[in-house]
Formats: structure tokens, C-alpha cells, sequence
């Protein structure tokens, strides 16, 4: 037999269990049971996924020390190189910088504290005691001054905690205890001193805890655990050689105050120790090598309660500790090279948990490590390179547990995999080509149990037909197709087993389906006939089911669902139709169930389906369908909710709600599951394979995180430039995110607003959705954390942006911003009165003036204007665009003069053409007065997006030019794609009667054309390029645009209007021109014709 067995190597995680259950002990008790047990802590990574940020990502160090999350949502991370801030995007570095008063005195930070005005409280190594105040964005520094009693005792602060009364204990290493008045700026010092016995024991502090009575408790680096009580009286605890009952060490590292009233206290060189406060009882837990029971670690530098009660422990050099007090297990978490998801390396210095529950492990060295320790709750068993005793490499495409609690898994190349209850080894059963017994394909893609032979594994393999493998001999008989019509099997790639109650064996191949009696092993195979409309609809067979009325469907990849009628041997098929919204949703079947009413469903290539009347023909059933992503196995668990494998993870699905609820990476489910791979044990456990191996969970234990995001504003930005409230002509007056109104001056045309919704269980994945009432008329959904306004009308506007979670539901915390945009002095209450005033002194003038001005003005209309629509023809360009262009040639002449970078914004020209689709079919069918109407009106649709300041002109017949003036060229493509929206979305109501559907092209490119060269292309050669665009857009597509993005490399000047024209789809394919349009894939633009 070809078997693989697990050699030993370095095990990273172990999950003790108590052989015998205390009863009647306190939970320190149970927890100190726990630790005593951990014998082995080189142990196989567990499968609890940690994400990794690091210097790549943007921190400044690798190196974290100190942590926490602040009320806006913000991570902030002390490094050994300065201070950082996250929002789940990026991070923004605060430095120590020599030329700036007002920034972080000292880069290597130890201690963080948020106080409750918002201000961040920064401890440095040498740099005192600083204060970042959020609203202004500067710090403050406290520092040693010998001269000043009142002054911090010592510039190194490694520890700061509230006091009462707004005031602040600061712990130092080398200068005792300070309490801190930010009022007064005053420090009171508590040190150390040989001749007060009952004074502070020690100056050199590593950790301070804050009891609910406001008494202090102080951890010492060479002098023990101190007891500062409320009254000021301080109680020492010193470690005793010899008795068990005191602290283990003097070398005090860190402090956590449980919720029940308990002090752990790591230390550096003995391990953990606990205190009941209560009762006085110390109980240490040692690091004792000599000796089978242990802790595994000397040095505990983090610790953390999280909110459900669980305790977590960071070490130097072991990693992570995980007691899980509802589970009653305790878990040590290290790095494991092979693992990208185990936790890095470096000790764990500092331990955060956010508001959505994550923890945050700060290492030394291997930079932030983020895990849900809800992922606790699902076992992934996955393939570790260079680990024998994992899963082999591929995909996990078969999973069965025996009646020996053996996990039975079938991998893609990789064979047969068992894994023994109660071990954690794999063991590997493969083929041998000189072992007949072995398997007879390593591809492995149906792993069956025999319902009436428990000891059978009936194994289907890609390329070796069947294979039917006896659990307790680990033998192998081997049943292929071979040319025989009533033994052998119509194909050798198996893809679904099943035995129905009859005890007869059904095989679906990728070369039909075969009933098979085993007594005799008489084969009946089914095959597609295309000619025969009862029989099976497709050869490619992937699920066989059994009904609750003995009915057998089969599942095929691409010919729908089938039901087979054993009497008549043949087949009632169920496909979808397009024409009909109530059938099969989709042809591919990946999987069929039935739940406790008797309903079956079916997943598909494209969402759940629910056949309402199973018992209906094909030509009257009707499906419901919910959901339009591929899904591929079902199990319902006791609730009768569906739990779902997909692309993404684990869907559980309420069909009473019909919403899915997603168990992603993140809350501890593999993802990529492509083929049916499902196991529900006895004791209610849940398996899953896919391509990244096998899950495993009791819907019992999976907890929800319902807890829904809001998003927050975090900068303010104007031409690229971002504002903060520090300075006294700002418009902000308070930091953006406690912004309530945003008062913007009329000389702003273009601002920007980024935001994030600080959930950081979605990270990259949020999308948003924003409304700007009073200029938009519907929402808009982005994955972008930001938003861009560009002109803005004066007037009062409100902004309102809310975030949806994974599985695609809206938050109902909805952020709003009142934005008032205010007019320019010559549109104010002031200014229009003085306008009266002026206007009734001028207004005999004016009036003897008008009359000769009428007939002048009206000429001059005409000239300048197209009679129809009203907007402006070709000789108002011709007179007018000269300036303009002037203007522009003169902005970008100066750059070459005066500046190395310079921002176009406000600087370009953009030439758009518009055409409008088929308009001569309207013409045509409705005649020229209809026509007429869709000219004018779209005179209108223009001015809704255009400014006022653009020239909007009639370019002829259907054809419309628009000048935008003064724009980035960076903004073309959005103003395009809003224009085409803009006609495309809404009809032309020309008519009671008559409403039309219209669509337009565009073409677009910028003047100047090559910005390092502005005079090389003529405007009007830029319009002859707009125009080349538009043709590219209706030869291509129609209802799209396409523009050209213009140049600024270096060899630009080799370019001209002849080469843009003539060889556009060569430059293109060069990278010397760059192409931004609405076609998908800009390699179909056709650009000759």
C-alpha cells in the first residue's frame, strides 16, 4: 500500500485539553490547569489565520511596542522609528524632525494613552513626555528639567495611565512614578529612597493598572509588584525564595486586571503569576524546562483580556497564548515559516483588541499580526510546505469521517489523506504503480461512505475509475472502464458516489452516469442521446441525490437537473430558460439537498435554487432562486439554515429571510471552494474541501458579528492639498471628523473629501455609497475611500455616505455633512442691494441707451448662435477661442520657465465631440419635428452637466461641440461618462405620445495635446484628433467615449499630428499614447475605417 507517514518536525500550535474536568474550582484554577499541562510548544500551526502589516505596507518600523485604537476607529502603533496611524487604508507616519518645534520629540515610542478630550498622551525612550493634540496636529513635549521640581522626573516613559480628577500616572525607567496635572503642567514625583522603607520600591517601571477604586498597581523591572492604594499608601510584593505563595520574580514586565478581580503578572525571567486580590493567593506559573509540565516561555512582556472573557499572553521568543474561556482550551499561536498566515516572528510586545473584536499583536520585528479570535471557532486543515503531516498540495475535493472518527480527505494529486482522530498528523495514501491494492489515480475526487458498510470508502479518482478502499485493511479494489458494456464503468473520471437505499451504487462520471448492483457488479450505464429527449440531458455527471421518496436526481455540468424514473429508465430534465425567470437559474449543478419540509434545493453557477413542487413535471415547475454567485455544496444544520461552500468561504443562508451571511478568511473559513466537498459528522461537525483545503465547524459554536460600520471623514482636500484645523485661516475649526457644517469659501471650486469606515474586518473590501442631496439625484456606490465635487452652485447642501458590510447589507449608520458652499462677494445680500441702488441711478441711462443697443445685440445673436437650440455655432467659436487657447500656451509656457512640477488642474482646454446614436432613424420614423425636439432637449441635458463657463455649441446636424475650459485634464473621462449617463439614462419625452430611448458617442482630447511641446498640435488639429476619437467610439460601440490621456514623457516631441491620426493603434500598442474610454478592453477600439 502506498503509504506517506508524517515524519517529526517543529510543532507550532497545541490545543490541550483536561483529561479530567475540575469541578467546584475558581476559573483561575481551571486556567492554571491549563498552563500546567502545556508540555510541547514546538507544535503544527493552528488554523488560526493572522494578516500581517509591516513596513511594506507603510509602517515606519517593523519594530512595534505599544498600541491602541482611539474613538475615531484610528489604529495607532508605537515603533522603535515613530509614531503610526491607521485607518485601514494607510498609515500616516509622525516623526522626530529637528527643523519642527511642533513635532514628536524622540522616535522610539513605549506607552500610548487616549484621554477623554481626545488628546493621545505619547511615552518616548529619551524624549519625555509628549501630547499630540488631533485638532491642531502638533505635539507638546514634557521633558526632565533639573532646575524645575515640578518638571517629569526622567525622559524615560514607559508607562501612562488615567488618574483621577483629568490627571495622568506616568511611569519612567530610571525616575519612578510621576502624577501628572495637564492643567497645570505639573508632574509629582514618587521615588524610590533607601531611607523610606514605605515609598515606591523601585524606579525602573514597566507596567501600571488602574484598579476600580482608583488604587494603583506598579510593576517594577528589578523591585517586584508595587500597590499604590487610594489613600497613598504604597504595599510591597517581592518575590521570596522558596515560597510558592509570593511573586515568582522581582523582574516585573506586565500587568493585567481581569474583569474578576484577578492580577496576572508576566514577568521577564519566571514566567506568569496570578494573584487573587480578593483572597490574597498567589499561584505561579514557571517556565521549567527540566520538567514535563511548563509554561514553554520566561519572558511575558503583553497581556490581555478580551471582551468575552479569554485571556491572551505575548512572549519574546513563543509566540501568542490563547486561553478561550467558554471552549476551556488553551492554544499557543508561533511563527511558522512555511505559514504566510501563522503569526510573524519577533516577540509579542504589545496586545490590542478593536471595537469589532479583532486583536492587534504588535511584534518585534515582524511588524502588526491581525486575527479574529472568532476564527477559533473553525478548524482549517490546509497543506504546509515542507510539513509531511499536513494536507498534501492540492485541492481538497473529497471529504468523508468514518466511524472511527478518521478524517477522510481527497486531493487533487495529492491521493488519499487520513487523519486520525485525536492526532494531527496526516497520513498519505497514494499510488503505487507496483501495488495493485494501492490507489489507482492520486487525482482524488469523490471520497464516499458506505452507508451499509461502514469500514467502506468508495474513493473516485480522475483518471482510475472507482476505487473501493476498506478502512481497517487500507486495501484497495480497483473498478475501471475497460471496454466491457455490463461490468465496467462508462468513463474513468469519477466526479459523484452515492448508494441509495436500495443498496444500489450510483457513479456519475464526465462520461455519463452508471447504476450498478453490487452482488453481481452488473452495470447499467446512461448515456446522453441527443435524439432521445428522455434521456439523460448531459454526460457530465456532478451530484447524485436521493429524496425523501427514494426519487434519484442527478446534477450535470451544463445540462440541468435530472430525476430518473428507475421503471421506465428514463429521465425528466429541468434547464433554465431564458425566456422564463421561474426556471432553473442556471445549467451547471454543483449540488442537491433536502430540507425538513421536504423541499429540495439545488445550487448552481449562478445562485440557490428552491423547486417549490418536486413532484411537478419539467414543463410546469417553477424555481425560486436566490442569490446570483456560484455556489457549490449544501449542508442544513438543526435550525434548517443552509451553510453554503463558495468562492469566497462559507455562506450560512436563512430561507426564511433569504439572506446570506458570509464566514469569510477573516472569521476563519478557507475560501475557493470549485468542486462539491461535504461531510456532516456525528457529532454535528461540518466539513468543507476546496482549493485551499478543509474547513471544519458546528454551526452551533459560530457566533455572528453584527456590529454595522459608520464611516468617518478624514481629511479635507483641496487641489491636492489637505487641510487641517491648525491654522488660523482654515476653514476647519475643529478636526474634520467632529465637523458638523463645512463652510466652503466660493474661490474653491474643487474640493475632496477621503473617508474610511474603520471596520477593519473588511480592510480593502468596504464599498460605499454617497449622496450629495441638492446636486446629486441618486446614490453613488465606489470601493474609493474618496470623493471628489468640482463647482458647485453657492447655496446649503448635505452630504450623506454609509458603508455596507461583506455580505452586501447597508449600514443603517448613516454619516451626514452639512456643506454650505458661499457666494462670491458679488452675489451677497450687500452686494445685490447696492446692485438696486446703481441699477435705479443708471436706469434712465440704460433705458435711452437699450434702444440703439437692441438691434445691434440682436444681429450679433444671430451671428453667434444657432437658431434652433439656442447654443453656439462655429463662428462663436472661431471668434472667441483664440484668447483661450492663448491663455493656456501662455500657463504651460511658464511652467518650462519657472516650475519643475506643475498641477494642470484649471489649466487645459478639453474638446469634446458628441454624436447622437442613429439619429437619422429618428428622422426617418418620426420626421424632422421630432427631431428638432431632440436637439433642443439636448441643449438641456448639456447645461445639467456642462458649466456655465464651457462652450456648449452646435456643431452641426446631430453633432454637438463642447470646449470645457480651464479643467484638469485629469477629469475628462468623469465628465464624459457623466454626460453619456446623463442622456443614456433618462428618455426624451418629445411627445404625450412619443418617449425615446437615445444614446450618444463621444470623443475627447485635451489642449494642449503633448504638455511638454503645447504648440506642436494646433487646436484645431486637437479637434480633428476629438473627432478621430468619436469615430473610434462608433465604429466600435456606440453609446461610449473614448479620449486621449495627451503626453508628458520626455521623447513627446517625436510625436505629431500625422503619427496621432494616422498610426493611433500603433502608439497605443508602444505605450507612447495612453487611451482612457468606456469600452471594455481598449484593445477592440477599432481606429480604422
Amino acid at each position: 500500500m502506498g503509504i506517506i507517514r508524517a515524519s517529526d518536525f517543529n510543532k507550532q500550535v497545541i490545543t490541550i485539553q483536561l483529561v479530567k474536568k475540575l469541578v467546584g474550582r475558581a476559573t483561575f484554577l481551571v486556567f492554571g490547569c491549563y498552563l500546567l499541562f502545556i508540555t510541547d510548544l514546538q507544535s503544527r500551526p493552528n488554523s488560526l489565520p493572522f494578516s500581517r502589516l509591516t513596513d511594506e505596507q507603510g509602517l515606519p518600523s517593523n519594530e512595534i511596542i505599544t498600541s491602541l485604537q482611539d474613538r475615531y476607529g484610528y489604529m495607532w502603533f508605537g515603533t522603535s522609528a515613530g509614531l503610526s496611524r491607521f485607518d485601514g487604508y494607510e498609515f500616516v507616519n509622525f516623526r522626530h524632525d529637528p527643523q519642527d518645534p511642533g513635532s514628536l520629540l524622540a522616535d522610539k515610542i513605549w506607552a500610548l494613552y487616549e484621554d477623554n478630550q481626545g488628546i493621545l498622551w505619547i511615552g518616548t525612550e529619551f524624549g519625555g513626555l509628549n501630547r499630540y493634540d488631533p485638532d491642531t496636529g502638533q505635539f507638546t513635549a514634557y521633558i526632565h528639567d533639573p532646575s524645575n521640581k515640578h518638571s517629569i522626573s526622567h525622559n524615560y516613559v514607559r508607562e501612562i495611565r488615567p488618574a483621577k480628577n483629568n490627571k495622568l500616572w506616568i511611569g519612567t525607567s530610571g525616575g519612578g512614578l510621576n502624577l501628572f496635572d495637564p492643567k497645570k503642567g505639573q508632574f509629582k514625583h514618587f521615588q524610590h529612597s533607601a531611607s523610606d522603607p514605605t515609598g515606591i520600591s523601585g524606579n525602573y517601571i514597566r507596567a501600571l493598572k488602574v484598579d476600580a477604586d482608583g488604587g494603583l498597581w506598579i510593576g517594577l523591572r528589578f523591585n517586584g509588584l508595587n500597590y499604590l492604594s487610594p489613600d497613598g499608601k504604597f504595599t510591597h510584593f517581592r518575590h521570596q525564595p522558596g515560597d510558592d505563595n509570593q511573586i515568582s520574580s522581582d523582574m516585573v514586565q506586565s500587568l493585567l486586571l481581569t474583569k474578576d478581580n484577578e492580577l496576572f503578572v508576566g514577568t521577564w525571567d519566571t514566567g506568569l503569576n496570578r494573584l487573587d486580590i480578593n483572597s490574597g493567593e498567589w499561584m505561579q506559573f514557571k517556565n521549567a524546562t527540566q520538567e514535563s509540565a511548563s509554561i514553554g516561555e520566561d519572558a511575558i512582556v503583553s497581556l490581555l483580556q478580551t471582551d468575552s472573557g479569554d485571556i491572551w499572553m505575548g512572549t519574546i521568543t513563543n509566540g501568542l497564548y490563547h486561553f478561550d474561556k467558554r471552549l476551556q482550551k488553551f492554544s499557543v499561536y508561533q511563527n511558522y515559516p512555511a505559514d504566510i498566515q501563522s503569526i510573524p516572528f519577533g516577540g509579542v510586545y504589545t496586545l490590542t483588541q478593536d471595537h469589532q473584536g479583532f486583536i492587534w499583536a504588535g511584534t518585534w520585528g515582524g511588524g502588526v499580526a491581525k486575527v479574529n479570535p472568532r476564527a477559533s471557532q473553525l478548524v482549517r486543515h490546509r497543506h504546509l510546505p515542507g510539513d509531511s503531516g499536513s494536507l498534501a498540495y492540492g485541492s481538497a475535493e473529497g471529504v468523508a469521517v468514518d466511524y472511527q472518527g478518521t478524517l477522510w480527505v481527497g486531493i487533487e494529486g495529492g491521493g488519499l489523506n487520513a487523519l486520525e482522530k485525536n492526532q494531527d498528523q496526516f497520513i498519505r495514501f497514494s499510488h503505487d504503480p507496483g501495488n495493485p491494492e494501492s490507489l489507482s489515480d492520486n487525482d482524488v475526487e469523490v471520497v464516499y461512505q458506505d452507508p451499509f458498510e461502514p469500514e467502506t470508502l468508495w474513493i473516485g479518482t480522475r483518471f482510475g475509475g472507482v476505487n473501493q478502499f476498506n478502512i481497517n485493511t487500507r486495501k484497495v479494489v480497483r473498478y475501471l472502464s475497460q471496454g466491457n458494456e455490463k461490468s465496467d464503468l462508462s468513463g474513468n473520471d469519477v466526479r459523484a458516489i452515492y448508494r441509495d437505499r436500495n443498496g444500489i451504487l450510483w457513479v456519475g462520471t464526465t462520461n455519463g452516469l452508471n447504476q450498478i448492483d453490487l452482488k453481481e457488479w452488473e452495470v447499467i450505464q446512461y448515456r446522453h442521446d441527443p435524439d432521445n429527449h428522455q434521456s439523460i440531458s448531459h454526460d457530465s455527471i456532478y451530484v447524485i441525490f436521493e429524496d425523501s421518496q427514494s426519487n434519484i436526481w442527478i446534477g450535470t455540468s451544463g445540462g440541468g437537473l435530472n430525476r430518473i424514473d428507475q421503471n421506465k429508465k428514463s429521465f425528466a430534465t429541468y434547464k433554465h430558460e431564458s425566456d422564463n425567470p421561474r426556471s432553473l437559474s442556471h445549467n451547471m449543478i454543483w449540488d442537491i439537498i433536502e430540507d425538513n419540509k421536504n423541499q429540495l434545493w439545488i445550487s448552481t453557477g449562478r445562485g440557490l435554487n428552491r423547486l417549490i413542487d418536486k413532484n411537478t413535471s419539467p414543463k410546469n415547475a417553477q424555481f425560486e432562486y436566490f442569490g446570483k454567485q456560484k455556489l457549490v455544496s449544501l449542508l442544513i444544520d438543526n435550525e434548517n439554515k443552509f451553510w453554503i461552500s463558495a468562492q469566497k468561504g462559507i455562506y450560512r443562508f436563512d430561507p426564511d429571510s433569504g439572506n446570506f451571511k458570509l464566514f469569510g478568511t477573516a472569521d476563519g473559513a478557507l475560501s475557493r471552494h470549485s468542486y462539491p466537498a461535504k461531510f456532516k459528522d456525528t457529532e454535528g461537525n461540518f466539513y468543507f474541501g476546496g482549493y485551499d483545503g478543509v474547513t471544519k465547524f458546528n454551526p452551533k459554536s459560530l457566533s455572528d458579528h453584527n456590529e454595522q460600520s459608520r464611516v468617518l471623514f478624514s481629511e479635507l482636500v483641496f487641489y491636492n492639498q489637505i487641510i487641517s484645523s491648525d491654522d488660523e485661516t482654515s476653514i476647519l475649526s475643529r478636526r474634520i471628523e467632529d465637523t458638523e457644517t463645512l463652510q466652503i469659501p466660493y474661490n474653491e471650486p474643487v474640493f475632496s473629501l477621503r473617508y474610511s469606515a474603520r471596520d477593519y474586518s473588511l480592510m480593502d473590501n468596504v464599498v460605499y455609497r454617497y449622496k450629495l442631496h441638492g446636486f446629486d439625484s441618486k446614490w453613488t456606490e465606489t470601493k474609493l475611500n474618496s470623493l471628489t465635487y468640482t463647482n458647485l452652485d453657492p447655496g446649503e447642501y448635505q452630504l450623506e455616505i454609509k458603508a455596507s458590510d461583506k455580505d452586501g447589507v447597508w449600514s443603517q449608520k448613516v454619516t451626514r455633512l452639512n456643506i454650505v458652499i458661499d457666494p462670491p462677494p458679488w452675489r451677497t445680500f450687500w452686494a445685490y442691494t447696492l446692485y438696486v441702488l446703481s441699477f435705479m441711478g443708471l436706469i434712465r441711462y440704460y433705458l435711452h441707451s437699450q434702444k440703439r443697443k437692441l438691434a445691434y445685440e440682436a444681429l450679433k445673436k444671430i451671428s453667434l448662435t444657432d437658431q434652433l437650440t439656442g447654443l453656439k455655432n462655429r463662428y462663436f467659436v472661431d471668434k472667441y477661442i483664440q484668447d483661450d487657447v492663448e491663455w493656456c500656451l501662455r500657463k504651460y509656457q511658464n511652467l518650462s520657465r519657472q516650475e519643475e512640477h506643475y498641477n494642470s488642474n484649471h489649466s487645459d482646454l478639453i474638446f469634446y465631440l458628441i454624436d447622437i446614436d442613429h439619429f437619422k432613424r429618428i428622422n426617418d420614423q418620426y420626421g424632422h419635428k421630432v427631431g428638432d425636439i431632440v436637439l433642443k432637449q439636448m441643449r438641456q441635458r448639456l447645461e445639467k452637466v456642462f458649466r456655465k463657463s464651457d462652450y456648449l455649441v452646435r456643431w452641426g446636424g446631430e453633432e454637438f461641440l463642447v470646449i470645457a475650459r480651464f479643467t484638469g485634464r485629469e477629469n475628462a473621462a468623469e465628465i464624459a461618462e457623466r454626460f453619456r449617463r446623463a442622456v443614456a439614462m433618462q428618455d426624451f419625452n418629445v411627445s404625450d405620445e412619443i418617449s425615446l430611448q437615445i444614446t450618444c458617442s463621444l470623443g475627447f482630447v485635451p489642449f494642449p495635446v503633448i504638455t511638454s511641446s503645447p504648440t506642436l498640435i494646433s487646436w484645431n488639429k486637437t479637434l480633428e484628433l476629438a473627432d478621430h476619437c468619436l469615430y473610434a467610439a462608433k465604429h466600435t460601440q456606440r453609446n461610449a467615449w473614448v479620449g486621449m490621456a495627451g503626453f508628458e514623457s520626455s521623447d513627446s516631441g517625436d510625436l505629431s499630428f500625422s503619427l496621432l491620426r494616422h498610426h493611433t493603434a500603433q502608439l497605443i500598442a508602444n505605450q507612447k499614447l495612453k487611451i482612457v474610454t468606456s469600452i471594455s478592453g481598449d484593445s477592440r477600439i477599432s481606429w480604422d475605417w
